[in-house]
């Protein structure tokens, strides 16, 4: 807790997260970490190129895929005084629109099956997964954050991050519930 009797989420991974300005900005920690052994067979940086075993690559993927659908630790101040449950991303955005509308994180089920609102948030998960069967996109990544005088440089503790912002969903309730942006954290650990 802080000053202010909030609860605060520590990272389970001892990651550093900066602290967020905006108000409606939260950090989600997954709780299926990819094998860093796998990265490291993965590529190969040379002649300032990368090449791919899509060996391991696949294997990275299907990880990727758990922690992206998977479970999640959400880190730092969160969007409600009352304690979380413990779950994936669809459960936590419904616990923020519950939070939002009843003052309660536990009052979600009135949403727990609407359709529009699970079909926004895989749209958004499946959106990112896609992304990774592009080997631009996985390239690009490796570029800007692991190579390190001309080698691929991926230690473990590194992470992926990447940001998922929901729009405001339609509901039939006087209160508006704002965007919000979730930033994925996926771990890099040796196994």
């Amino acid at each position: 807790m802080d000053s202010s009797n909030n609860i605060i989420y520590n990272s389970l991974y001892n990651i550093y997260y900066p602290t967020i300005t905006n108000k409606y900005t939260y950090y989600l920690e997954s709780l299926s970490p990819t094998d860093l052994h796998l990265w490291y067979n993965c590529f190969d940086y040379s002649n300032n190129n990368i090449s791919i075993n899509y060996f391991y690559y696949t294997q990275i993927i299907i990880q990727l895929y758990k922690a992206i659908f998977g479970n999640f630790n959400l880190v730092g101040k969160p969007f409600s005084y009352d304690k979380l449950k413990l779950g994936n991303f669809y459960l936590y955005y419904l616990q923020f629109l519950s939070n939002g509308i009843f003052r309660h994180p536990y009052a979600f089920q009135p949403f727990q099956n609407n359709k529009s609102i699970k079909n926004t948030i895989n749209h958004n998960l499946e959106h990112l997964m896609n992304k990774f069967h592009n080997t631009e996109f996985i390239i690009d990544i490796l570029k800007s954050n692991f190579i390190d005088n001309e080698k691929i440089n991926i230690n473990n503790g590194d992470v992926l991050q990447f940001e998922i912002t929901i729009t405001s969903p339609k509901l039939n309730y006087a209160i508006q519930i704002p965007p919000s942006t979730w930033i994925i954290t996926i771990p890099i650990l040796a196994k």
